[in-house]
């Protein structure tokens, strides 16, 4: 027959098993998983209109993280937010993080920076295009403007 501190030490033993396992197996999650960025923001294929951005998000797993080869730093929970200035035309956003395993992930957006006033940001909310103004000028021939020259067609 058991005594109660038997079956206790028993119960105890069993549980410190179980916790044991569950360390290794969360560990071990974190090399199978490695690395990864939740990019909130900005959406691939965004249009700004302004040159400076926001780049959100959260990366978990993650002992080393970059923005197109910039350190960024994140917080105890792995969420960034940075600034970023965009080129005129297509920019390419490249995320790239590392664990302490050495395992790597990478994510690209692909944005542009318009710099005419067409569009205005789209942030995936919101989806507005400005139309341009039309001007109207006057044309009238005057004494001084050069003619093209005339083609004779007739064969």
């Amino acid at each position: 027959m058991f005594t109660l501190k038997d079956i206790l030490i028993r119960i105890g033993g069993t549980l410190l098993g179980i916790a044991l396992i569950a360390y290794v197996i969360h560990q071990g999650w974190a090399v199978i998983v490695g690395p990864r960025i939740e990019l909130s923001g900005p959406g691939n294929g965004a249009v700004f209109t302004d040159p400076v951005i926001h780049i959100f998000g959260v990366a978990t797993n993650t002992t080393y993280i970059t923005v197109n080869g910039r350190p960024i730093l994140i917080d105890e929970q792995g969420n960034f937010n940075e600034e970023f200035v965009l080129s005129p035309g297509d920019n390419i956003v490249s995320m790239y993080a590392r664990d302490r395993f050495g395992n790597e992930y990478t994510t690209m957006r692909e944005v542009m920076y318009n710099t005419s006033s067409q569009f205005s940001e789209i942030d995936g909310s919101q989806n507005e295009v400005v139309e341009p103004q039309s001007i109207e000028t006057d044309i009238s021939p005057s004494e001084n403007q050069i003619s093209p020259p005339q083609v004779d067609s007739t064969p």
